[in-house]
């Protein structure tokens, strides 16, 4: 054999490696896609799951008075209750400003899904059913 015939060879085991790495490479592109799109799921669940400024607002109206109820439920010390009854004599901003205290303490988890649970423990499930 050749010097001009091994290289030849060589080139030929090279095009076929080449050519089956294609086809790996695809099989990884769609495994990632596939990640991709469960990732894509997770984040359009947790944006459902959220709260806006506008469900807090309408939230607070339907809590109102009942907001001391609910406010132990959603981590709230005392030293907070009594924070809100002095800031304000306004029934639902006392029960918005539960609602953005506890925001603001458990961040990212403050979600429709744990505020139901919240309104169920201090019973309030029939806010929990009109929202």
């Amino acid at each position: 054999m050749t010097v001009s015939e091994i290289n030849n060879e060589d080139e030929g085991e090279d095009e076929d490696a080449v050519l089956d790495d294609p086809d790996d490479e695809m099989d990884d592109e769609s495994n990632l896609l596939d990640g991709s799109q469960e990732d894509n799921d997770a984040e359009a669940g947790a944006v459902l799951d959220s709260l806006s400024t506008d469900d807090i607002t309408m939230l607070a109206t339907k809590i109102g008075s009942d907001w001391t109820k609910l406010a132990p439920h959603v981590n709230l010390k005392p030293k907070d209750i009594k924070e809100i009854q002095e800031d304000s004599e306004d029934i639902v901003l006392q029960a918005r400003q539960t609602l953005v205290t506890w925001q603001d303490l458990v961040g990212s988890k403050a979600t429709w899904t744990t505020l139901s649970q919240a309104l169920k423990a201090a019973g309030l499930e029939q806010i929990e059913k009109e929202s």
